[in-house]
């Protein structure tokens, strides 16, 4: 009997994924001080890795985009808060929000009139987590916080 050895083939689009993600990050890389711009870049390559990715790796790549966008306003404090008003573009922003207490913690986004946008988080104890939440408009924003604890939250 004759054994016959074969390569696994590799998966389709690997190298694909491989070249978008590094241009993605070239991307950020060299448009870093340009903020507008850098948006406008990075949304446009991640569209143009969507036609020739799946669309599960080209959440992959937005993961590792997000690990590097730079924070647009950071926020912490203790107990409950509000926090004073701060300005958003339309479109899709990440909250990342740490908690260190016993009770609840939540958070809230409301527009500047005080109407209610998005629950970001609502929870018991300490909480390290992030959500995602579509901004309609480009506006001023604030965060109402229900804290027991320390926290802190950004925003990307």
């Amino acid at each position: 009997m004759q054994t016959i050895q074969t390569e696994k083939p590799k998966p389709k689009g690997i190298k694909t994924l491989i070249a978008v993600g590094f241009v993605i990050v070239f991307v950020i890389g060299i448009s870093i001080g340009a903020n507008g711009e850098k948006k406008a870049e990075v949304k446009e390559v991640i569209k143009e890795a969507g036609k020739e990715c799946p669309k599960t790796e080209v959440k992959e790549i937005i993961k590792e985009v997000e690990k590097v966008a730079e924070p647009i306003r950071e926020f912490s404090g203790i107990g409950q808060e509000a926090t004073e008003l701060f300005s958003l573009e339309k479109g899709l922003h990440v909250f990342e929000m740490k908690h260190s207490g016993s009770g609840h913690f939540g958070v809230r986004l409301l527009d500047s009139d005080g109407n209610y946008i998005e629950l970001l988080a609502n929870d018991v104890g300490n909480f390290d987590g992030s959500k995602a939440a579509k901004v309609e408009r480009d506006g001023n924003y604030i965060l109402d916080i229900s804290a027991s604890g320390n926290w802190s939250i950004v925003i990307k």
